[in-house]
């Protein structure tokens, strides 16, 4: 079984919420509205279509409760 070991202030400025992952959320508040990368984003980003709204919305639900995909499918059919 696989989980996320990665960095957890990336995944958080990502999505420009504060997930609660870490403890430290100060530093996460102050960076949050940059963009991870090397400097941020070099353009701007195009507007997302419903169906990439419906994704980035799981992907934040499943980093937030720390499950995987098959475990999220399970969770949601119940």
């Amino acid at each position: 079984m696989g989980r996320n070991i990665g960095p957890k202030n990336k995944i958080a400025r990502r999505f420009g919420i504060n997930l609660g992952l870490k403890t430290n959320a100060s530093k996460v508040a102050r960076r949050i509205k940059q963009a991870p990368g090397v400097h941020g984003p070099k353009r701007q980003r195009q507007t997302t279509s419903s169906f990439g709204k419906q994704l980035i919305e799981k992907q934040k639900a499943k980093y937030l409760y720390g499950l995987r995909e098959r475990q999220f499918r399970s969770y949601v059919e119940e």
